[in-house]
């Protein structure tokens, strides 16, 4: 007879993606950039960046998304940390959801997203961006009203929160700074960081000549016909 191996299956036990929340730069006495999305230069060196990508194979640490303009995100939010595993390659949405207090008035707001996970919203909106870009009249129109859709759920955020400003939340997130992240992703479940495509757009333009470059738009109705067409 046949035992199988104990440690069979494990893989299935734990997410394949780490889970998102909201969540802000870590206040650094000292800090003499502290609106950065990364590192210091003089900490962050060409040479550890590179390892770092080469270490996320070129997929982002959050959603997974192949992109070969990746930044530099810090695990614990601290950006004096440069220490290798505390460093780990994200795409420029996923890093706006690490640093609130640094996305800058009218880049993005807080909207409430129940039903989708933080790596589903960016996926969306990754699409949405490049869709604006690249597609035509009809793409564009559509994209357009799935931007007014993603807009229109911060009404729900400011009618519980008070507020759909990211740099409230991050005031929020520093005052709570040490409390578990698992507390963090309890608290704000179901928010999620709503983009102003006019911000990304030239995010959007290297997606569709890196990752986007083998499925244009053109290619998008045909695949989403023979997706909600496959066999059972």
């Amino acid at each position: 007879m046949v035992v199988p191996n104990a440690s069979l299956g494990r893989n299935f036990e734990r997410p394949a993606l780490p889970g998102m929340t909201l969540a802000t730069k870590a206040q650094v006495w000292g800090d003499k950039e502290p609106g950065a999305f990364e590192t210091p230069k003089k900490l962050l060196s060409a040479e550890l960046r590179a390892e770092v990508v080469r270490h996320s194979k070129g997929r982002c640490y959050f959603c997974g998304f192949p992109e070969q303009s990746m930044e530099i995100h810090n695990l614990n939010h601290n950006h004096q940390d440069a220490r290798t595993e505390n460093l780990c390659a994200v795409d420029s949405l996923c890093h706006g959801w690490q640093h609130l207090g640094e996305v800058g008035e009218g880049n993005a707001f807080i909207g409430y997203v129940p039903g989708l996970t933080g790596q589903d919203v960016n996926n969306l909106q990754r699409c949405i961006l490049v869709a604006l870009e690249t597609g035509d009249e009809e793409t564009k129109s559509d994209a357009k009203k799935l931007v007014n859709w993603l807009a229109s759920h911060r009404q729900y955020a400011e009618a519980a929160w008070g507020t759909y400003e990211p740099a409230v939340f991050a005031k929020a997130l520093i005052k709570m700074e040490g409390t578990d992240p698992e507390v963090h992703s309890v608290v704000f479940r179901d928010l999620a960081v709503i983009f102003n495509p006019g911000a990304y757009s030239a995010s959007a333009q290297k997606w569709t000549h890196d990752a986007y470059k083998s499925l244009p738009t053109a290619s998008w109705p045909k695949l989403y016909h023979e997706i909600m067409n496959a066999p059972s």
